[in-house]
């Protein structure tokens, strides 16, 4: 019989530390998290439409390989926002505020 011991240590929460604007409302996260992770974190599920389909779209892979978390980031179109370690200060836009005029255009 194998005996399993819990090695692991009650660990303190820790505390977010970083500040990112996201279409002008602040969200938290902690300094090393992605910025896909502190989206999703704050309830941010849906940033973009496929000009194609109209279809909303968000993160997929989590690692830089499908390209469907492309994202605004400090005025640079179409950053990875899985491969993005953020900093307090950074502004982020999501363009789903004129949602309903793109899926309209199509």
């Amino acid at each position: 019989m194998t005996h399993i011991r819990k090695t692991a240590e009650k660990k303190d929460w820790v505390r977010p530390d970083i500040e990112v604007m996201v279409d002008g409302r602040p969200i938290y996260g902690i300094a090393g998290q992605s910025l896909l992770s502190i989206m999703w974190a704050s309830g941010i599920r849906v940033w973009r439409v496929n000009p194609v389909s109209g279809r909303e779209r968000s993160g997929f892979c989590g690692m830089g390989v499908c390209f469907e978390c492309d994202i605004d980031v400090q005025g640079s179109d179409e950053r990875r926002a899985c491969m993005i370690l953020v900093t307090t200060g950074v502004t982020v836009t999501t363009g789903m505020s004129t949602r309903e005029t793109d899926v309209r255009s199509l």
